[in-house]
């Protein structure tokens, strides 16, 4: 075992917190967010470390917890930036169709939460599973406690009604 390690939970986190934040950063690229994967991640440690402090790979085990945190973190921020390009596309679109001024960013993203927000349950919250918290259909289908199928149905489903919406066609086409 390397003697460096403190058996302590609060001594390995003075040790190794600035390590662990520099390793975050490098995933991340942003101070506050590369923090809070840190702090995320002591936090799942601290909840195992009885079990974990004795072994001779615990600086690998939390390193790993630390990379784990921020390439979840970078996958949904990645998967909101889709989600707005998406947005933006869409709004671009109807602004190349109808000839209209576009419109600011902000309103259109306003005006697509209040659409998320007025959705059916089902609807709502495979959207914020899948595309707020990025996490994949399979992960979904077991947190919801529903098929695979069905939850790809919905959110396919849900995507649908909101750029229906967003582009101003309403309920009428919704059901098509």
């Amino acid at each position: 075992m390397d003697t460096d390690v403190p058996q302590d939970f609060d001594g390995f986190v003075r040790q190794r917190a600035g390590g662990l934040q520099a390793l975050a950063y490098t995933y991340l690229h942003d101070g506050a967010e590369a923090e809070d994967a840190v702090q995320t991640a002591l936090v799942k440690a601290w909840q195992s470390w009885s079990e974990m402090c004795a072994s001779p790979r615990l600086e690998a085990w939390v390193t790993r917890i630390v990379r784990n945190e921020c390439i979840d973190r970078w996958r949904r921020q990645r998967t909101r930036q889709r989600a707005r390009l998406e947005v933006g596309r869409t709004i671009e679109m109807r602004a190349a169709e109808t000839s209209e001024p576009a419109r600011h960013p902000e309103q259109d993203l306003e005006r697509a939460r209040d659409l998320i927000a007025g959705m059916p349950e089902q609807y709502r919250t495979v959207l914020v599973l899948r595309f707020v918290e990025g996490r994949s259909y399979e992960a979904i289908a077991e947190t919801l406690d529903r098929p695979l199928g069905t939850v790809k149905a919905q959110i396919s489903r849900a995507v649908k009604r909101l750029r229906l919406e967003l582009n101003g066609r309403g309920e009428e086409d919704a059901s098509s």
